[in-house]
């Protein structure tokens, strides 16, 4: 029986009882086609797209064996694509912290040019992550130069924006956060809509 003959109810029941076949036919079916996405999408590499693509599968099982999905209502690839996007956007995010905790360690001239370097690399994930940053609005596009670019603290951010103390600028920079965070969540729905 071929996975498009499979209902997705029958799916979840076989996986959920053990069968593994299930889920190689599941994953074999969509593997090539993340893969190709995602290193297009996020610029990652083979191996890196293989293995976020193998934690989503984990992830799809898991949620059906411990009764946390109990009913698709999406395609099975659809699932796959949100929970393997979800994974990859959490690896990009990892990797800016990891990238500004090295600028953090290197001296201030240092720090402020390495930033600019790494805005201006020749790399997608980069680029969207910098191209979003500069559509927003201010002070959230303000805040967030200052504090991953320029390496400023809070209580300097605060200084240069006249807010009233870095507490006030911390709970700006969440939803700085929280805006960027939809912004990439909008782009990749928009994306899945495209294909």
């Amino acid at each position: 029986m071929t996975i498009a003959f499979i209902n997705k109810k029958k799916l979840i029941e076989q996986i959920k009882q053990g069968n593994e076949d299930a889920l190689v036919k599941i994953y074999v079916r969509y593997k090539s086609e993340f893969i190709g996405w995602s290193v297009k999408k996020f610029n990652l590499s083979h191996e890196e797209s293989e293995d976020i693509y193998q934690d989503a599968i984990l992830v799809f099982r898991n949620n059906i064996v411990s009764n946390k999905l109990i009913e698709l209502n999406s395609s099975v690839k659809t699932y796959l694509f949100a929970v393997a996007k979800n994974i990859a956007l959490k690896k990009i995010n990892r990797s800016a912290r990891q990238l500004s905790d090295e600028v953090v360690d290197k001296e201030p001239a240092t720090a402020k040019s390495d930033a600019i370097d790494y805005v201006m690399a020749d790399n997608e994930r980069q680029k969207l992550i910098a191209n979003m940053i500069e559509k927003l609005k201010e002070p959230n596009r303000s805040i967030l130069k200052m504090y991953y670019y320029q390496n400023l603290s809070m209580s300097e951010i605060a200084e240069k924006l006249n807010y009233k103390n870095d507490k006030v600028v911390k709970a700006q920079k969440v939803r700085c956060m929280n805006e960027l965070k939809k912004m990439v969540r909008d782009l990749c729905l928009k994306d899945d809509l495209k294909d």
